[in-house]
């Protein structure tokens, strides 16, 4: 992606210009592993206690973890970057070029240093900060590569950086500067050996405790909960379904690991906001409220992870059917996750393109990612919730071929629905995906027990 994305760039902009596009990509890349999975690395250390009986200063395990996360961030920081160097403008010399990816790591070693220190000040009360952040670069990630070289033009005849400028209010245009006709050359290194002096000086964060506490979505979807125990849910699934629907949410690293990915469809329904023809929004519209489906294995090959893991002994001893933890599971997901994300869905597609056109699409939508959560779950979750070391998880890929065909055909279906689904249509294919939805938890149970 770096690559495709410095072959479009090279002939129409300056080096200064190349640089700062570069690195705004290579920075979102970086920030996003690191303030996800990368995150439990810095946050939490399983060997601790082992570690503290050892020979060692405060000082030296310190500037352990400050090289390995260096080490890691580097890792991170060449891989996208190489490409990048490989194919800058030909105005760029091979000193430039090296400067660029110096730059790029100075960025890098800049964004651990102030994840270290948000984590230091505020420990456990960081989650909320960390999950919006993450949506936020997802998003702009993916708003950058639709919308993106739009803009470029903006900054393409840009020479070098001025501290007068507006871009002295965007950060990866600090870095940028060590490259250009009047380059800056000590604003990157200062910044980036400042970076490293935080990171030798910061102690591991100790993340607080915190009592659990209703959150204002849990309120709102009290009554859609109590609905959902009354009509849906065997005696048997109650369990697994409350387990899940309360614990899940409360696992910091299935938040912030999972949640984020939320500004994917976010940044599409940005871009849709800012088109002109109604055709064209009401098309994305309907592959947004049927497409919801492609991102549940994020979400699923995360359940697994718990920090008290230690406990699944009373998951593998509950006298519970596979089939009943299976479809309470699967229905607490529905109930917590699904639901909400379609409420808001729907909601901003209200906005966009009217109500008539959002009840006739977005319900179908929500029945059709129900019945994708229920067949990719079995293949999604390798084992029990809540039952697995976050740094011990593992991602079974082996769905990446199925989880294609699943967006391929959601993406017909949408196609579809838009031309041709009526508001009578609409009531007979609701009619009909309950009924699916049924005989599939039916069928669940008698396969598992």
């Amino acid at each position: 992606m770096s690559g495709a994305f410095a072959l479009l760039l090279r002939d129409s902009v300056t080096p200064f210009a190349f640089t700062l596009c570069t690195l705004s990509l290579s920075g979102a890349l970086v920030a996003i592993p690191l303030l996800g999975e990368l995150g439990y690395l810095l946050r939490a250390d399983p060997s601790s206690e082992w570690i503290g009986a050892q020979p060692a200063t405060a000082r030296e395990l310190r500037s352990a973890r400050a090289l390995h996360l260096l080490i890691t961030l580097a890792v991170l920081t060449i891989l996208p970057l190489l490409p990048v160097a490989a194919l800058a403008p030909p105005a760029m010399g091979l000193v430039e070029r090296l400067l660029l990816l110096g730059s790029g790591l100075s960025l890098s070693a800049t964004l651990g240093a102030l994840l270290l220190l948000i984590q230091a000040l505020l420990g456990g009360r960081a989650e909320a900060i960390f999950v919006t952040l993450q949506t936020v670069i997802v998003a702009g990630v993916v708003l950058g590569m639709i919308l993106g070289l739009q803009h470029v033009s903006a900054v393409a005849d840009v020479a070098s950086f001025d501290f007068d400028s507006s871009l002295a209010l965007f950060p990866p245009a600090w870095y940028a500067s060590i490259v250009g006709e009047s380059a800056t050359l000590w604003l990157s290194p200062t910044l980036g050996l400042l970076a490293l002096l935080l990171l030798l000086s910061l102690p591991r964060p100790f993340v607080r405790t915190r009592a659990a506490r209703r959150n204002i979505l849990e309120r709102v979807l009290t009554p859609a909960r109590s609905l959902a125990a009354r009509l849906w849910l065997a005696r048997d699934e109650r369990g697994p379904f409350d387990l899940v629907y309360d614990a899940v949410p409360r696992e910091r690293e299935i938040v912030l690991r999972s949640y984020p990915m939320l500004g994917i469809p976010l940044a599409f329904l940005l871009a849709a906001s800012l088109g002109e023809e109604s055709a064209e929004q009401g098309a994305l519209m309907a592959l947004l409220l049927f497409t919801p489906g492609v991102y549940l294995p994020i979400l699923l090959s995360q359940m697994p992870a718990s920090d008290s893991h230690e406990a699944r002994w009373i998951l593998d001893g509950a006298p519970i059917a596979e089939g009943a933890w299976k479809n309470g599971a699967i229905k607490a997901l529905a109930v917590r996750f699904l639901l909400p994300l379609y409420l808001a869905l729907a909601v901003l597609a209200w906005q966009a393109v009217g109500l008539g056109f959002t009840l006739r699409i977005a319900i179908p939508g929500a029945l059709l990612s129900l019945l994708v959560l229920r067949r990719v779950y079995p293949v999604c979750v390798p084992d029990a919730p809540l039952s697995i070391a976050p740094d011990q998880l593992r991602s079974n890929l082996d769905w990446g071929g199925s989880l294609m065909g699943w967006a391929f055909g959601l993406t017909i279906a949408a196609v579809l629905a838009n031309q041709y689904l009526t508001s009578m249509g609409a009531v007979v294919l609701i009619l009909c995906l309950l009924g699916l939805e049924w005989s599939g938890g039916r069928a669940l149970r008698r396969s598992l027990g």
